[in-house]
């Protein structure tokens, strides 16, 4: 699979003075109302906070908070919110999830601002106050666990460019992300199975909302954050699909506690592979040791992730509760959907260029990766940046 040679790109980051000005947001000021219900339910478009956090004992908490699927909602299918939250503790991987989720709460017992992020679901919410989110997950769906967590953000918020990834040649349909919470902490009280469990972590909270199906829509993706001071960091690197040339965006962004020091918002960041690991169950092969490199006028560093091991692997084409719609689209069109959740060690190195000073550090993280097709364009991409690896050597 080779990609496409077009004119323009068909996935662009809003980043210029008109586009701030189409999106309604100002420039380098990010505003409390920009965390609320920015989709308003219109049809066709999905919006959903999620958080992930590892805590102190090594275990990781996902929370996930909706207004509506937007895959089952192309075709007028699964339009109530919903509500996700589950926790994996260290050393875990699928089997040892605890999770509980409820996708059919009525949309009458559901009510989202647009001021800030206030949102009720059922006997589930996420209210935020100042700079506090408070997270409160119950009711059915949610026997096995519940609980309520206090975030902190101790940081800026973030979005690149105006928030919005346009898609295709006129731009109309979106992907939109913001990070209200880059680096924050958390601390709460679950309770898994009947036993309370206290929380203490580090966390990210991140808000995207949408008019195409991601599922489907982006042929590969790699999410890894690193939520801790005094540098926190959000890697989304994105290929969207045939319908959009396999467009990268590659969206890398650092911060310290006064705000951002570096961000990548185009096609730009060197990646090398050092070592592979061939898959069985995929026929691929996947990174198993490799960089992200980043540099401007203030910082330069690295992000190394090493393989540790495979905690999540799944194909949705395989699932037998798989979501229909996703099956459909992609036997259509000859797509395979892999999904890992691997744990990386992960390496962040940043120097400072007006003083010198070095920063690093070495973490366990869980690492998302979804490809789509046959084909793992991260492999080629690793490719380009030949004189990047030969002018480090």
């Amino acid at each position: 699979m080779s990609a496409m040679t077009s004119k323009k790109p068909l996935a662009r980051v809003w980043t210029k003075d008109e586009d701030y000005s189409l999106a309604g947001v100002t420039k380098d000021q990010y505003q409390r109302w920009e965390d609320g219900w920015r989709g308003k339910g219109a049809a066709g478009v999905g919006e959903w906070w999620f958080m992930m956090a590892t805590l102190e004992n090594g275990g990781i908490i996902n929370a996930s908070i909706a207004d509506k699927d937007i895959c089952g909602n192309r075709r007028g299918e699964r339009v109530t919110p919903w509500v996700d939250f589950s926790y994996t503790p260290p050393g875990g991987g699928a089997a040892e999830m605890v999770r509980g989720f409820n996708f059919d709460i009525p949309a009458s017992e559901s009510t989202f601002a647009t001021d800030k992020m206030a949102i009720k679901i059922g006997q589930n919410s996420w209210q935020q106050e100042e700079d506090k989110v408070f997270i409160k997950i119950a009711g059915e769906g949610f026997e096995a666990i519940h609980g309520e967590l206090e975030v902190t953000n101790i940081g800026k918020p973030w979005r690149p460019g105006t928030g919005d990834i346009r898609l295709g040649w006129d731009e109309e349909r979106y992907y939109n992300i913001t990070i209200p919470f880059m680096m924050a902490e958390v601390k709460g009280r679950v309770v898994i199975n009947g036993e309370p469990m206290a929380v203490k972590g580090a966390c990210h909270i991140e808000h995207q909302w949408m008019n195409i199906c991601a599922d489907y829509n982006i042929q590969e993706w790699f999410t890894a954050h690193w939520p801790w001071a005094p540098y926190a960091f959000h890697l989304y690197d994105l290929t969207f699909g045939k319908d959009f040339d396999f467009a990268r965006v590659p969206l890398l962004v650092i911060v310290d506690q006064n705000g951002t020091v570096f961000e990548n918002l185009a096609d730009e960041l060197a990646v090398e592979v050092r070592e592979t690991v061939f898959d069985q169950t995929y026929d691929m092969e996947l990174p198993k040791d490799y960089s992200y490199y980043f540099e401007n006028d203030r910082v330069k560093g690295e992000l190394r992730f090493q393989l540790k091991e495979v905690v999540l692997k799944f194909s949705v084409n395989d699932m037998p509760n798989g979501d229909p719609l996703v099956k459909e689209y992609m036997a259509a069109n000859n797509l395979y959907m892999n999904y890992l959740r691997q744990k990386k060690t992960c390496t962040f190195t940043i120097e400072e260029k007006d003083t010198g000073k070095v920063y690093s550090d070495s973490r366990d993280i869980k690492l998302d990766n979804q490809v789509i097709g046959e084909e793992f364009l991260f492999m080629e991409r690793s490719r380009v940046p030949i004189a990047i690896r030969q002018r480090r050597q």
